[in-house]
């Protein structure tokens, strides 16, 4: 699959070229041309693949400061307890 070359997760790929011809299919008015439409899913293809790599590549750069920021946080993961609430609700 054209998807593969960019993403290496098969459902991944099969999930950006369902979304293509998705796309494709509301936009069929839009194309008179065989070309058209396979210069269409090439690129779209190409494209939604390079979006999912860099959103892929931002989690996984807020997850890694995420986890930095829990080494250095306020409250230390362990030793801390949780304080039980006072039950409020027959409060009027």
């Amino acid at each position: 699959m054209f998807a593969n070359q960019y993403v290496e997760n098969d459902a991944l790929a099969a999930d950006i070229v369902q979304s293509v011809f998705v796309k494709l299919w509301q936009l069929r008015d839009d194309f008179m041309y065989v070309h058209q439409i396979k210069s269409f899913l090439y690129t779209s293809v190409r494209n939604k693949s390079l979006n999912e790599l860099e959103h892929t590549k931002v989690m996984n750069e807020y997850a890694q400061k995420v986890q930095e920021m829990s080494k250095d946080s306020f409250f230390p993961r362990q030793g801390h307890s949780r304080r039980k609430l006072p039950d409020i609700s027959g409060c009027h």
